[in-house]
């Protein structure tokens, strides 16, 4: 397990590499392929020894090896979250695995660019949904479909209400949610997710970093809550029935 734990770490980190490309260009409305990576402050282009995961952040002290411009904590976090959540992925079933991943390729940008513009870009969203669909309806997971649905519908009707509170982002990154996990499990991802918000929320009042009718950013909440489902769902919610039966 170990090891298969260090590969999928290893794997996670260069696959964060990418996604900081996505986070940086996307937003932009660049393209992600090309030109190659190079310094967002000076131009120059980065050699094999500056793109090493996390580790040309550390080597090079956080500043760029051409201009000495300070680098982003934002790269050395993104690439060392993907990889631990991907290493996480070892305590997952087989069946779950491939799902699992690709979530995590997918909300970790989509999480970090919500934080940082409150835009959720649809390049992402869309092919999410229709990836996790499309491998559920492969499986004959039907009951997983109604879980897309059921938050979607949930979220779409709060954004018809208050418009203010989701954006059109927050209501389709809901039905990518609601493909992960089994239905019955729904009641207690709002319990975690919205008590999670309004954790988030007190705490930004708190620092003043935000004011108490100032929107924040859910999608990175609502990966936080998903994450705490697909590990520890099952147990809560066997741990609801156990007081009942």
């Amino acid at each position: 397990m170990w090891v298969e734990a260090f590969v999928l770490f290893l794997f996670g980190s260069v696959i964060g590499s990418f996604l900081n490309v996505v986070i940086y260009r996307l937003p932009r409305e660049e393209s992600i392929a090309y030109p190659p990576s190079h310094c967002p402050n000076c131009g120059h282009r980065l050699g094999p020894l500056d793109l090493v995961p996390i580790f040309s952040f550390l080597f090079l002290r956080g500043k760029c090896r051409y201009c000495g411009k300070p680098i982003s904590w934002q790269y050395p976090f993104v690439e060392a979250l993907t990889a631990s959540l991907f290493a996480l992925g070892t305590l997952l079933p087989p069946s779950q695995l491939i799902f699992y991943l690709v979530f995590i390729c997918f909300s970790v940008p989509i999480s970090v660019i919500d934080w940082k513009t409150m835009l959720i870009p649809e390049q992402l969203l869309i092919p999410l949904i229709m990836l996790l669909a499309i491998g559920h309806i492969f499986t004959k997971e039907w009951f997983i479909l109604a879980g897309g649905l059921i938050l979607f519908t949930i979220h779409a009707i709060i954004h018809l209400i208050v418009p203010e509170a989701f954006g059109l982002g927050d209501v389709l990154f809901a039905a990518a949610v609601g493909l992960m996990f089994h239905p019955l499990l729904i009641g207690i991802w709002f319990i975690l997710t919205y008590g999670l918000g309004t954790v988030v929320g007190l705490i930004l009042i708190a620092i003043k970093k935000t004011g108490r009718k100032t929107p924040i950013p859910f999608a990175p909440i609502m990966f936080a809550g998903t994450l705490m489902i697909i590990f520890f769902g099952s147990t809560i919610f066997n741990w609801y029935q156990s007081l009942f039966f």
